[in-house]
């Protein structure tokens, strides 16, 4: 624990605090009484990791859900265009034009969710990774693809420093050659 006021590390069983003398047996209680939280970039990796999978898990159930009630409304529907138009009134040719225009709309509504979901699924993907990198790193990651990455890299300094051992020995050098 640490002091509210001055913010100096107290122990748990200090009535009032060294640095400043606050009294701690309020904060203390305050303090046993409120719930724990953990901010969320402190979750533990594991629980995040069970998290994305739970959430996965229910995404495909409710995917899987919604397949089976759309399945079996379009079924039910062509199997009233079969029996009312085409098998009652006997209108082969514009009962089986209708079930393929109603066909056709439910195939063009599929494949257009379904080119929908691809265009989403790589920014989806980027946002998952990143979501599960610490906050240092999504900073960093930020930082080097705003505006950066399509940018030539400056031109590199292309003289070679010299060494501290070699302006050393130049220096060594001079002396001896000046000493002779």
């Amino acid at each position: 624990m640490h002091c509210p006021k001055c913010g100096a590390p107290a122990a748990e069983a200090q009535k009032f605090c060294r640095t400043c003398g606050f009294g701690l047996e309020k904060v203390e209680q305050l303090l046993d009484e409120s719930p724990q939280a953990i901010p969320a970039n402190q979750i533990p990796a594991e629980n995040s990791d069970k998290l994305q999978k739970r959430l996965t898990r229910m995404d495909k159930v409710w995917h899987a859900a919604a397949v089976i009630f759309l399945g079996s409304f379009v079924a039910t529907v062509c199997w009233g265009i079969i029996d009312k138009i085409i098998i009652e009134k006997g209108a082969v040719v514009s009962g089986s034009l209708f079930l393929l225009f109603i066909l056709g709309i439910v195939f063009l509504g599929l494949f257009g969710t379904y080119v929908e979901s691809q265009r989403k699924k790589p920014a989806s993907s980027q946002s998952r990774l990143s979501s599960s990198q610490p906050p240092e790193l999504q900073s960093l990651n930020s930082k080097l693809n705003a505006d950066t990455t399509n940018k030539l890299l400056p031109e590199p300094d292309l003289s070679v420093p010299t060494s501290v051992t070699e302006e050393t020995t130049a220096r060594l050098a001079e002396k001896i050659n000046a000493a002779r």
